[in-house]
């Protein structure tokens, strides 16, 4: 038995990302129903360690981080609780070129 993040199938057109797009769609949407963030947020960029870029996909290398290597998000936290309310994983070359409804 394989643990999966998505009830959904693989879409038709070629998407490396399918598989945990569902479940960052649902966290921010949860997010933004169930949090209110304070008046301080902070923004950030934050890499998700990855070392073999074979078996990542979006995998990049950020020489500017401290973990170089992996997967890019932009994130944004209440400053006041330090809970992370919203998640946008970075796709780079990666991202798919057409997307359902038209989206690029």
């Amino acid at each position: 038995m394989c643990l999966r993040f998505t009830d959904r199938s693989p879409p038709e057109f070629k998407d490396r990302f399918w598989e945990i797009r569902q479940m960052v769609e649902e966290w921010n949407s949860n997010m933004k129903l169930n949090f209110r963030p304070g008046w301080v947020t902070c923004l950030d960029e934050s890499m998700m360690i990855w070392t073999n870029k074979w078996t990542c996909p979006g995998w990049m290398f950020v020489l500017r981080k401290p973990n170089p290597f992996g997967n890019k998000w932009h994130t944004i936290c209440c400053g006041l609780s330090s809970i992370l309310f919203s998640v946008l994983l970075v796709e780079g070359k990666d991202k798919p070129r057409q997307m359902p409804g038209g989206e690029v």
